[in-house]
């Protein structure tokens, strides 16, 4: 019963929150099987990094895949 509680009083109002300011809420289920060592959302990152790591002049990434890699394994 504690979990439910928890849950109920804890982490729904807290993700309703978070949606609510702009937060994209991703369930345990879509996570897949973790690896401590790596970032839960790795793909969602790598994704971010070209998109937020833009140049100037063609607006292509100036991070290779190997940047990109590099960043996510640290």
């Amino acid at each position: 019963m504690v979990v439910q509680v928890e849950r109920d009083e804890v982490e729904r109002p807290i993700i309703a929150q978070l949606e609510a300011m702009g937060w994209t809420h991703v369930s345990g289920t879509e996570i897949g099987t973790l690896d401590a060592r790596a970032p839960l959302l790795a793909e969602k990152l790598k994704s971010a990094l070209r998109r937020i790591n833009l140049k100037t002049t063609d607006r292509g990434s100036w991070m290779d895949e190997s940047d990109v890699a590099r960043s996510v394994e640290r």
